[in-house]
């Protein structure tokens, strides 16, 4: 019973170590929760994810984008259309491209 018991640990343990997600599903399932942080209309979640060296477009910082995302949630609800995303994985790093459009919603 308790070879039983065991290999059922081993296996487990296999299969968790199976499901771990690749760097790139990390940064989609992570851009995928601020989506849907920006269009429920909270700027936390997305502000929380950027990293300390994020750059936008015209120079925007990290700093920036919160204050850009704050305003523009003040107005009312928004929609994201994602047109194209990139990511590239350099060791621990990695760094998402995305084009994308806000548009204003009812």
């Amino acid at each position: 019973m308790k070879r039983v018991c065991l290999s059922l640990v081993v296996a487990c343990l296999l299969l968790a170590g199976c499901r771990r997600e690749a760097p790139e599903e990390q940064v989609k399932r992570a851009f995928g929760i601020c989506v849907d942080a920006v269009e429920s209309g909270d700027a936390a979640p997305v502000v929380k994810s950027l990293a300390p060296a994020f750059s936008g477009p015209e120079g925007m910082d990290r700093e920036g984008a919160k204050l850009f995302l704050l305003a523009a949630l003040h107005q009312g609800k928004i929609g994201v259309t994602v047109f194209s995303q990139r990511i590239a994985v350099e060791g621990n790093r990695a760094e998402q491209t995305v084009d994308l459009v806000l548009t204003r919603r009812g």
